[in-house]
């Protein structure tokens, strides 16, 4: 074989590997399914967006924020409770609605206040501090509404995240966050507190970490 026939065959073989390679490159680029990414830790946090919120009582064993019974107390549709797994019908998944104005689909930031949105049914409830609560450390029970802002600011809260990769304020699928109720300036951190009908009970305490095991940290897990 001539130095010539060396040199066609080499560049023949670069070429079908070039080929295979942007092929294989082509097929996992459509092989990989849109939902996947659906709930992938990373995602951004968007106005408008669903979400699950999970408690993280002793790493994650808190359960998720849902609706669980109607309420009694005034004004009030729904208790609001943690449980094991989502039981259906949206009962534990979340929309996020700007309460500054922010427009659909911008990123959620730190530090942000928004409502937060149980899609059970019609899709109208919002989260809310109502009465007092009687538990030890506890400060106003939370319940859902369908009223935005039922007394006050009774159904607005501010979002805090402990951290985010990369550090640019936005907050992700995945972070830690807390949740400050701004009824009257300051209605508390969003916390689980004894026995609920479902897992835990669900009220506000005036402490980021009550017992220091994660009652009042929440990971935002999106769908």
């Amino acid at each position: 074989m001539t130095r010539a026939d060396h040199l066609m065959r080499a560049r023949n073989s670069i070429s079908a590997l070039l080929t295979a390679t942007s092929l294989l490159a082509t097929v996992g680029a459509v092989a990989a399914p849109a939902s996947a990414s659906s709930r992938a830790l990373g995602d951004t946090l968007k106005v408008g967006g669903l979400i699950n919120l999970q408690n993280q009582l002793s790493n994650g064993n808190g359960g998720y924020l849902e609706i669980y019974t109607t309420s009694t107390a005034p004004g009030a549709a729904y208790t609001v409770d943690t449980t094991q797994t989502d039981r259906g019908s949206n009962t534990a998944t979340w929309r996020v609605v700007s309460a500054s104005g922010r427009p659909q689909g911008s990123e959620v930031r730190s530090g942000d206040a928004i409502y937060l949105v149980n899609m059970y049914n019609t899709g109208n409830l919002y989260l809310d501090v109502n009465t007092y609560q009687d538990r030890p450390a506890a400060w106003w029970d939370v319940s859902v509404t369908t009223t935005k802002n039922r007394d006050g600011d009774s159904g607005k809260w501010r979002i805090t995240a402990e951290t985010s990769n990369p550090n640019d304020g936005v907050v992700r699928s995945g972070d830690k966050i807390h949740l400050e109720s701004l009824y009257e300036g300051n209605g508390g951190f969003l916390d689980i507190n004894g026995v609920g009908g479902a897992l835990y009970d669900v009220s506000t305490t005036t402490y980021w970490d009550r017992q220091g095991n994660g009652t009042s940290t929440w990971k935002v897990l999106t769908k």
